[in-house]
Parts: structure tokens; sequence; C-alpha cells
């Protein structure tokens, strides 16, 4: 079970003598919840006086500053947002329910740093790895921020979120983390599902936000077995470090097994994000707003589903010299048996994929390809592959392919890559299957 800040088992030394006196207990400790309500409570007018908070909060925790070093980044990121206004008195939380209202508490208190390490991770579940001066991804860093300000900025009226928030979630609204797992399932003779390109010039993130995605669809993100955003910009991590509604998931998720998915349902991106890794940039959209008709900013925060599954990573699956670790039979029902059940966790009818386990994972993206629509075809979903610029002599080789084997079933493909030489790769799976 993980403590959220409110449990009275979570007990602090006050260092800086906050609370009176007779909140201590013989041993001098005091619960922690109203030791940061206190914190919280007082005005905030200043980027210092958040970062004094933080530094307390930091202190009677961890003992420690954290990871969060000398906020230089935070700093830097609330000075130069000019939306930011600094209330007096802001709320010290809200109730541990899956709806909007429970979703904006634990991100405040990622932001904030008040929670416990969660038992299966110690490190990277709060927002302190982005406030140091020191980053290794500056841009990254200043980038997750100001997406973290931005929701903050765009709530509605914490008594708006409060009166609502059991009607969300009747509604059938809110944001939901599920671990999701099933049986492996037989190919079968399913008919293929349709696969389909879409190209855009730089790789753009989002096809999950309500303006960008048919309302059907869900994204696949491309997810380490210990899911998570980070200090860089892989997609993973600019997917939940762009959604803020979607980074509690790292407080709940174990450690990913070989038949586990997360789905994140509810949550939508607050940035426009653009390029990647190094050639990361953002803009934010104008379709901001901040509410106070409730319905109407649900209907704008409710994003699609993400579908956060891990590949294998197959530099250390290569068992013999020269050969394509995804064509290994072992290999291909793992991968296949992990979309297949992602893709069924939700209503969705249509998915959306960046090239999964390729590049780190140094999966072979044609024989990725072909496992993912072996995947949508069991699950009876159409596949929609997210392609930019540098994809483009893929998407030559696939359109073709696709064409050919679309009447075909699933059985059949299974059984022509499981005849696959293992030394082709690319086209020449392709090629060889198409002979």
């Amino acid at each position: 079970m993980y403590h959220l800040p409110s449990s009275p088992t979570i007990r602090v030394l006050d260092r800086f003598s906050t609370l009176p006196d007779e909140y201590a207990d013989d041993d001098q400790l005091v619960s922690f919840w109203p030791l940061l309500s206190a914190i919280l409570l007082r005005p905030v007018s200043t980027t210092k006086d958040v970062v004094d908070a933080l530094e307390e909060i930091a202190h009677v925790l961890r003992q420690s500053t954290g990871p969060a070093g000398d906020y230089g980044t935070l700093s830097k990121v609330l000075n130069a947002l000019t939306f930011i206004d600094f209330p007096p008195g802001p709320h010290p939380g809200m109730t541990l329910r899956l709806s909007r209202s429970q979703a904006a508490c634990l991100v405040a208190h990622q932001f904030l740093t008040s929670l416990a390490s969660p038992r299966d991770r110690s490190e990277y579940y709060d927002f302190g790895i982005w406030y140091d001066s020191e980053q290794p991804h500056p841009r990254a860093a200043e980038m997750y921020i100001t997406a973290m300000c931005v929701f903050f900025a765009d709530l509605p009226d914490i008594n708006i979120l409060e009166e609502y928030a059991t009607r969300d979630l009747e509604m059938g609204g809110g944001v939901s983390y599920v671990l999701a797992s099933a049986p492996a399932r037989s190919v079968g003779n399913t008919p293929m599902s349709p696969f389909r390109v879409l190209h855009n010039d730089v790789h753009v993130t989002g096809p999950h936000s309500p303006s960008s995605m048919d309302p059907n669809g869900a994204l696949v993100v491309a997810a380490n077995k210990v899911i998570g955003f980070g200090k860089s910009a892989t997609g993973e991590e600019v997917t939940l470090g762009t959604t803020p509604e979607a980074c509690p998931a790292v407080l709940v998720t174990p450690v990913l097994t070989g038949d586990q998915v997360v789905v994140i349902t509810g949550a939508s991106p607050v940035l426009r994000v653009t390029g990647e890794r190094r050639n990361v940039a953002w803009e934010i959209p104008d379709t901001r707003t901040a509410s106070a008709d409730f319905d109407a900013w649900r209907m704008h925060r409710a994003g699609g589903p993400l579908l956060l599954m891990d590949a294998l990573e197959l530099d250390e699956h290569v068992s013999e010299l020269g050969q394509v670790p995804d064509l290994v039979p072992e290999n291909i029902e793992r991968e296949v048996h992990k979309a297949t059940t992602s893709f069924m966790a939700t209503a969705a009818t249509t998915v959306y994929t960046p090239l999964w386990g390729c590049g780190a994972f140094c999966g072979d993206p044609a024989v990725k390809m072909c496992l993912l629509w072996l995947a949508a075809s069991m699950a009876s979903v159409e596949l929609v592959l997210l392609l930019d610029a540098r994809g483009q002599a893929l998407a030559d080789e696939l359109e073709p392919f696709v064409r050919r084997w679309q009447e075909k079933t699933a059985a059949e493909l299974r059984q022509w890559l499981g005849r696959v030489p293992r030394t082709l790769r690319g086209g020449q799976v392709l090629a060889y299957i198409d002979t």
C-alpha cells in the first residue's frame, strides 16, 4: 500500500518549529500532514517563496534538499512565465479519489516533492529532478516545469473541482490508471486489420489530445518496464512530462512484467511539442482555458488512452552474431502478446503508434511493425504508424507490403515471420515475406 502525505503513519521532525509544541509526541515527531498544510498556507508572492517552501518540505521529509539541488532551473522557468500568479494561502490537498481533483492533488504533491518514496522506486517519482541548475538536458527540464505551470494555471477554482468531484466520476470522467494483463491468445484466421501511415515533417507529440486525435483512438507510448518521466526527452518522458495528469501513474505502478501494460485514460497534454531528444521544442497552445464551466473544462482536458508498453531490450537478447533477435520465436510471442494485451485494454478502435521498440531498444522497424499489425488484427483495431521525415524509407517499403497483405490473415503473416532467415533486416524481411 502506498501512503499519501495525509497518512498519520508519516511522522517527521519539525526542524523549523513550524507547528505548536502540542503537535509533537514523546520522540519530538509530528504528523507530516498538518506540517505540510501549515507550510502551504503561508502567503506566496515570489519565486523565492516557492523555493523556500520546497526546501522546508525536503528538509523535514528527507533530511536534505533532495534531488532538487539549488532549484535554479525551477526558478528560471517561474521567473519567465508571465501568466504565473502567486495567490496567498494555496489549498493543501484534495481527496483520494480518481477524479480530476485527485489527479490535480497528486500532481501538486509531485511538484511540491511532498511524497514519500513509493515502494518500487527510490527516484524519479516527483518533479524535484528538474529543479536544479545542473541538468543533463536543460531544455527538457524547462519544458516539463512549464507544462506543470500551465496545468496549474488552467485549473478551475478549487471549490469547483471539489463540488464536481463525484459527478465527474459518475459521468465517466476523471483520470484512470490501469495495470492490465491477459493470457496469451491464439493468432487464428483473423483478417488483417486496416493499417496506414501518418506523416509529419517533424516528430510531433500529442496525438492523444482531444484536438488532434479521433475520439476512439489510443496512443502507444514506448515505455520502459519502470515507467515514468525523466531528465531527458525520450518519447515516454516527453509524453508523461507534458501530460501532468499522467504523472501520478509512477506512484502506483510496479515494474512491468512481460504480460503487463499500463493504460492511462483521461489525461491530456498541455503543450504542443515538436522534435525530440536534443532538438525538442514546444509551444503553449492557444486553446488554454481556465473555465468556471466545469463541463467545458472537463471536455477540454479529456485525453485519449495512453498505452504504456515496454518492448524487449533486444541488444541483451542477441544469441548468435549477425542474427535479428526480433525474429527469435519467443521474442515474437512476447511482443505480440504485450501489444495485443495493450490494444484490447480499452474500447479504442484505432491505435496510433510510433516506432515502438526501435531506437534505444534495438528493434528492427520492419519486423516490429509486422508484430504490431498482428496484434492490432487480433484485437480488431486499426493501426496507424506515426512517422516523421526520417521514416520515409520505411514508409515506402511498408505501404506496398500492406496493400498486398491486407486481404490475408494474421495466421498467414505469423507463419511467414517464422520462416524469415534471422540474418535479414528491414526491407529484406518484407521482401522475403512477399515472395
